[in-house]
């Protein structure tokens, strides 16, 4: 076509040229017939010498992939036009093959691209011819084996079907894989693929792929009605992971395990939300009903140890890796448990995680729970996980210092933003006349000293992380604590009071600890910090503090910008 489109215009030209300018006819004549004869030669060896080459580019290809060389094996797929050019790709298709051996043929050319690249990379779609005359090579094969790689392209229904076509005349076959990955494959064309592979009755080992296609519910029950028929299946493996597969989908593929029972089974269910379909699949791995490595989260999952009473209502698990906190979340829902037992203490859960767990368990609803969340920060999912409605008990100190809280003192919290504690035990602060009332607000039993060693830290930390609402008011007693509180107790107390920038009035009860000059001194620049600070309080008296020291801090409290201040040393 080339030929012509250059030549006809050019003998053309040169007729009109003889006719009005006139010239030698000799010339003339050899304008018109060089051209005639390029275009006649063309015409007769054409076909002949694309069947010569044709050889050359299959195996020429054939050793480009072999060698991995992608580039170059790009390069000569599109200068021999096999996109377009049907008839050169099906002369040279047969050399990229390699020889009959027995009764088997090996396809070494796709094997090679499963290995080394996609197909697509070579250009095949749905539109294009090659693919045609790729699958016309199956009609009269009688292959027991195929492996082919096609993903990774731009196949769609229309192109699924055509191989579908040409799977379905595989009658002799007996173990094929099938790899189309990400080829834009819908439910229409999984099921015309399915329906081919449902009629191959000597089928007795399948692999395929289909992952990252749009299969649903509909493709994965006419995949799992197609498996069903293939009475004679001695290994089954499935790849549906990302297709959109649902609870139906993933039933109707354990229904089909059940139906064959292959000695050996591979289901891969990854980024598809099955929902109780997980359960049943879990079940059924669990009682050996059915043998298969399925890999989903949340089967993966419900197949661990701690899972293995959950038909009972039980569940006791201990988990070390953040990773297994998402499929546990989904897992939780899915269930009917009545004990719940989780050991999180090495998963470092964080907010996150620790919102997460809750609203599980919310769904779940147990009638006991146990939670070890060791000491990690959870921000606030502390607060949540102190104010929800789950039963049982949360071993985590600031979860553990809000469960303290009574009702009206969550309200207050929230709504007024006012915290009254008393660390020391009933009846202090009224006792030493700071005015601090707190004995009849958190009656904490037993001894004063082993009580604040469990509830004073998670405070200081959940002062100074943010995790409760900024104070307006805060009056804190921590009298008569000895030896308990010191210098290092005001320094870890310090930094959570000045994150309180909106705070107020102050109240606190440090009389008759061990406080010293340090510790003083920090409790002090701390205070100085609170721009809103209106009314202050401390009891500093029976402490360890020089006579400089208190000096110096008289000073220091006098010198605050504060309406109302007292200070006792």
């Amino acid at each position: 076509y080339l030929l012509l489109m250059e030549n006809i215009p050019q003998g053309i030209c040169a007729m009109i040229f003889l006719r009005y300018e006139g010239g030698s006819l000799v010339v003339t004549v050899l304008s018109l017939a060089i051209p005639a004869v390029q275009i006649g030669l063309t015409l007769l060896l054409y076909s002949r010498v694309r069947a010569e080459v044709a050889p050359y580019f299959g195996r020429r290809l054939r050793a480009l992939v072999s060698a991995g060389d992608q580039l170059m094996a790009q390069r000569l797929w599109r200068e021999a036009d096999f996109e377009f050019d049907k008839e050169l790709f099906k002369q040279a298709l047969p050399f990229m093959r390699s020889k009959e051996i027995g009764a088997e043929r090996y396809d070494d050319i796709i094997q090679l691209w499963k290995e080394r690249w996609s197909f697509s990379n070579l250009g095949l779609m749905e539109e294009q011819p090659s693919l045609e005359a790729f699958c016309d090579g199956f009609a009269d094969a009688q292959w027991q084996w195929l492996a082919m790689d096609l993903s990774h392209n731009k196949l769609r229904d229309a192109g699924a079907k055509t191989l579908a076509t040409a799977v379905s005349s595989l009658k002799q076959i007996q173990d094929m894989s099938l790899n189309l990955e990400m080829s834009d494959l819908g439910m229409e064309g999984a099921g015309a693929l399915a329906s081919a592979i449902g009629i191959l009755e000597n089928m007795q080992k399948l692999s395929v792929n289909l992952k990252s296609n749009k299969l649903g519910d509909v493709g994965a029950r006419a995949l799992a009605t197609a498996v069903s028929k293939l009475k004679k299946m001695e290994d089954l493996s499935v790849n549906v992971e990302m297709s959109d597969l649902g609870e139906e989908g993933a039933l109707s593929l354990l229904e089909a395990l059940r139906a064959t029972r292959p000695a050996a089974s591979q289901l891969e269910l990854g980024g598809c939300a099955i929902g109780k379909g997980a359960v049943a699949l879990a079940r059924a791995l669990r009682s050996g009903e059915v043998s298969c490595r399925v890999t989903h989260p949340v089967v993966e999952m419900l197949l661990r140890e701690g899972f293995k009473d959950e038909e009972a209502g039980k569940l006791e698990l201990g988990l070390s890796s953040k990773e297994d906190l998402g499929p546990l979340c989904q897992a939780l829902p899915l269930l009917r448990l009545r004990e719940v037992e989780l050991g999180l203490a090495d998963l470092e859960l964080g907010e996150e995680g620790a919102l997460s767990l809750l609203e599980a368990l919310r769904a779940t609803r147990p009638a006991a729970t146990q939670l070890d969340l060791g000491d990690c920060d959870i921000g606030k999912g502390a607060v949540a996980l102190a104010r929800a409605e789950v039963r049982g008990h949360v071993a985590h100190p600031v979860v553990e210092f809000l469960v303290k809280l009574e009702d009206d003192e969550f309200k207050e919290l929230e709504e007024e933003r006012r915290l009254e504690l008393d660390l020391t035990g009933p009846g202090l602060g009224s006792r030493h006349g700071v005015g601090l009332a707190l004995g009849s607000r958190l009656n904490l039993y037993g001894s004063d000293e082993r009580w604040f060693r469990r509830l004073f830290e998670p405070l200081c930390r959940a002062l100074q992380a943010q995790l409760l609402p900024q104070l307006r008011e805060l009056l804190l007693g921590l009298g008569d604590l000895g030896d308990a509180f010191g210098d290092d107790q005001a320094r870890a107390l310090a930094p959570g009071l000045q994150q309180q920038k909106e705070l107020q009035r102050l109240v606190l009860d440090l009389y008759r600890t061990s406080l010293g000059d340090a510790g003083a001194t920090a409790v002090v620049e701390s205070v100085r910090q609170l721009p809103q600070l209106t009314k202050l309080t401390v009891d500093l008296e029976n402490n360890k503090l020089s006579e400089k020291e208190q000096k110096k801090l008289r000073a220091a409290f006098h010198a605050l910008p504060v309406a109302e201040k007292r200070i006792r040393l």
